[in-house]
């Protein structure tokens, strides 16, 4: 059995104090652990990306403010893949929203 390194980024975003901290609860009691933050995020935008019309949660996101604590997290490069890819479509359906990136939801 051939053993196949998955190839990984490091990303930041900002948001909020108070969902890093629901974040960080959520993490936990999903089962993952502190150290498993950075896979629970990657799956949280995965399933945000393959539910219909997610541009739409996007664009509720974009009014959020207060984008105060940065948040890292180390993901599969396909996942990185996945987001830049969602950028082009969210920004086809809001070509005024600014900060696309930071408005991408997790939940």
């Amino acid at each position: 059995m051939v053993n196949k390194k998955v190839k990984k980024v490091s990303i930041s975003f900002r948001t909020s104090e108070k969902i890093v901290q629901k974040m960080l609860e959520r993490v936990v009691l999903e089962g993952y652990g502190l150290k498993g933050k950075s896979k629970w995020i990657a799956g949280a935008v995965e399933k945000l990306l393959g539910m219909p019309e997610y541009w739409d949660l996007v664009d509720i996101a974009s009014a959020q403010e207060d984008f105060g604590k940065a948040v890292t997290c180390i993901i599969p490069e396909t996942v990185s893949e996945k987001i830049e890819n969602a950028l082009i479509e969210v920004r086809q359906h809001f070509p005024s929203m600014e900060g696309v990136k930071s408005n991408i939801p997790l939940s």
